[in-house]
């Protein structure tokens, strides 16, 4: 039993140094692979904040493409149509040229619409009916002029209203 006491002492004392090293070693192997997570944690976020960056750099209401001068006048007949707004009403529709906006990668392309005659419900629907956020368009100015009465029987309110219709178009070329 002594030798065995013995023994096992000896192996305590020749463990003894090496339970330091071992303690080291394990806490060492914990930091490395904890940095390692860091950087591939810190790999990811830097992925992602450029990501975040380039969608916040892209069109929210913006199309992608100008509406061409026969599509702005199907456009415009649709909402007319859906409205029930006589043909004769439309007095004008004068498309503008395709704008830069500032040093952006953005153009904008104003259509003054100007229409005679109409009551307030037919004014709503018409923007209504011109505005599309998919293809970047929305009535940027509504000025509203009454129509003279030409009777005292007809007691309908019309409206003389003169519209802008303004498309947004992403144009990363631009800059």
């Amino acid at each position: 039993m002594n030798a065995s006491r013995s023994l096992r002492g000896y192996v305590l004392l020749l463990l003894a140094p090496a339970i330091p090293l071992y303690v080291a070693y394990d806490v060492h192997e914990t930091a490395a692979l904890a940095a390692s997570e860091s950087r591939a944690q810190l790999r990811t976020s830097r992925r992602q904040a450029a990501e975040i960056d380039r969608f916040r750099r892209q069109p929210k209401f913006a199309a992608t493409a100008v509406l061409s001068d026969q599509e702005l006048s199907a456009l415009v007949r649709q909402a007319r149509e859906a409205a029930r707004i006589a043909e004769t009403a439309i007095d004008l529709i004068d498309p503008q040229p395709l704008s830069v906006i500032g040093r952006s990668p953005y153009s904008r392309r104003p259509v003054a619409i100007d229409l005679r005659g109409l009551n307030l419900r037919q004014t709503a629907q018409m923007v209504d009916g011109l505005t599309h956020v998919d293809r970047g368009l929305w009535v940027s100015e509504l000025r509203l002029s009454p129509v003279r009465q030409q009777s005292a029987a007809d007691d309908t309110e019309l409206w003389n209203v003169e519209l802008v219709l303004t498309q947004l178009v992403f144009c990363p070329t631009n800059r």
